[in-house]
C-alpha cells in the first residue's frame, strides 16, 4: 500500500464523517488530499490514491430529519415512539441526488468515484440502513411479472422479477459514480467501509485496490441488468 501523505494541508474537519474518513486514510497509510472548495461550483470532498489510481470520494453525513426528531422527542417525553416510517431507500436516493453533481464536477467521468454515506442519526434510527435500502435506491424496488390466465380462476404464474423505475443508477443515469458506500465505526474501534458497486458505471472500481483494508464489496450480477437480483459479495 502507498505511504501516508496528504498533498497540502487539508481543510479543518467540519463533521464527524470527515474526521472518521481521514482517520481511515491515515490509519491505513493511504495517500489522500482534501479537494479545495471552488465556489460557486459544487465539488466532491476527497481524492485518494490507491495503487496509483486516483479515486474521488464524496462524503455525505446523514442527520435526523424533522419527522425523526419528532419521534425522538416523543420517545424522550413518553418513553415510547410511533416507530420508523418512510419508503425504503428514500434517504439514500436523496443523497445520490445531492452528490452526483459534486462528483461529476471533479471527475467528469474520467476516474473512479465513490459516494460514501455516514449515518449520524440518533441511535433509535442509526443502523436502519440495510443492504436492501442501497439496492432499492440504486436500482429500484422489486417488481414481479405475472402471467394471468383467461379463465380468471387459475392462480397467476410468476414469470420474472425486474427492478422498478424508481432508481438513481441505470444505463442513462449516474454512470460516472463507481460505487455507493457506507462507512462506520466497527466493533474493534476502527473504521470499516461497505461498497455497493454500480453495475452501470463506465468507470469501474477494482476491488483489488482495497486489498488489505477493512472494505467489503457487493454487486448485483444478474445476466440482464434490468432483472431483479440480490447483492452478492465480491472480491
Amino acid at each position: 500500500m502507498n505511504s501516508a501523505q496528504s498533498k497540502g494541508p487539508p481543510d479543518p474537519p467540519q463533521t464527524l464523517s470527515e474526521i472518521l474518513f481521514e482517520e481511515f486514510c491515515t490509519t491505513n497509510v493511504l495517500i489522500w488530499e482534501r479537494i479545495p472548495r471552488n465556489p460557486p461550483y459544487q465539488t466532491a470532498d476527497y481524492a485518494v490514491t490507491l495503487e496509483g489510481q486516483r479515486v474521488v470520494v464524496e462524503i455525505k453525513q446523514i442527520e435526523n430529519n424533522d419527522e425523526e426528531k419528532r419521534q425522538i422527542a416523543e420517545l424522550e417525553a413518553r418513553g415510547r415512539s410511533s416507530g420508523v416510517g418512510g419508503t425504503l431507500g428514500t434517504r439514500i436516493r436523496n443523497e445520490i441526488t445531492r452528490g452526483t453533481k459534486q462528483i461529476w464536477n471533479i471527475t467528469n467521468g474520467s476516474c473512479p468515484s465513490i459516494l460514501l454515506l455516514f449515518d449520524n442519526r440518533h441511535e433509535m434510527f442509526r443502523y436502519v440502513f440495510l443492504s436492501e435500502e442501497f439496492l432499492f435506491a440504486m436500482y429500484g424496488p422489486e417488481t414481479r411479472i405475472l402471467r394471468l390466465h383467461s379463465d380468471g380462476v387459475t392462480k397467476p404464474a410468476l414469470v420474472g422479477k425486474k427492478f422498478e423505475t424508481r432508481r438513481k443508477m441505470s444505463s442513462t443515469r449516474s454512470k460516472h459514480i463507481s460505487a455507493l458506500g457506507l462507512f462506520y465505526r466497527n466493533k474493534s474501534g476502527g473504521v470499516s467501509i461497505t461498497l455497493f458497486h454500480n453495475r452501470f458505471t463506465n468507470v469501474p472500481l477494482k476491488c483489488s485496490l482495497f486489498s488489505g483494508l477493512s472494505v467489503t464489496h457487493f454487486s448485483v450480477q444478474t445476466p440482464n441488468p434490468e432483472d431483479f437480483g440480490e447483492w452478492q459479495e465480491i472480491a
